[in-house]
């Protein structure tokens, strides 16, 4: 081999070797890096509606119940009271009393008078019952009504006394107002018993008592 012909079979080895040799370099696996993936950090959020109570109104209902009664606009002072006349008969007297509506407006009575009796002295739990059956009266200003008050006046069970009554306390029926004080003055035996009549028309009242 010539000097020449070996000169550029050196040169071709050199350039072989040095491509190869690039070709290595370039060809060469470097440690693969994976990159981690993203993590996905997942948020769930649940949206709960609100919730709309719709609370009724509470209605307050308030009833009013006018009760009318027999007295209309008149009260216990819108009346006079005093003794009438009495009568007796069978060991009972009937004391009556005189009612007078001394208002200007009329006003009606229906039921029987409260009675409590005012001894001269002392105190008395009277048995009081009721006798005949009420009915409405009507009084215009100035009329008049009444009603009559019966006791025994003969001893009960050995009785040999009785309590003297001076007066007695009226509260006349479905009327406002403080009791009505009577003057009177009888004796009746008995626990004292008294029995009550509804207040009276002037004609039934007068049929009692005359």
């Amino acid at each position: 081999m010539t000097r020449p012909s070996r000169t550029r079979a050196l040169v071709v080895c050199a350039v072989t070797a040095l491509a190869m040799s690039g070709c290595s370099v370039f060809n060469s696996s470097s440690p693969s890096t994976t990159s981690p993936a993203p993590s996905t950090s997942t948020s769930t959020t649940t949206t709960v509606p609100p919730t709309s109570v719709t609370v009724p109104p509470t209605s307050t209902s308030t009833t009013t119940t006018t009760t009318v009664v027999p007295g209309g606009p008149c009260s216990q002072s819108s009346f006079q009271i005093s003794q009438g006349r009495s009568s007796g008969a069978a060991g009972t007297i009937a004391l009556g009393f005189l009612v007078t509506n001394a208002a200007a407006v009329s006003c009606t009575l229906d039921g029987y008078p409260a009675i409590t009796l005012l001894p001269v002295s002392g105190t008395v739990h009277a048995a009081v019952t009721h006798t005949g059956s009420p009915s409405p009266v009507s009084l215009a200003g100035g009329g008049e009504a009444g009603f009559v008050l019966e006791y025994g006046d003969e001893p009960v069970n050995g009785q040999t006394s009785c309590s003297t009554i001076g007066a007695v306390a009226v509260s006349l029926p479905h009327v406002a107002g403080t009791p009505a004080t009577v003057a009177t003055h009888f004796c009746p035996y008995g626990q004292p018993n008294i029995s009550v009549s509804p207040v009276l028309s002037p004609s039934q009242y007068q049929s009692l008592v005359g």
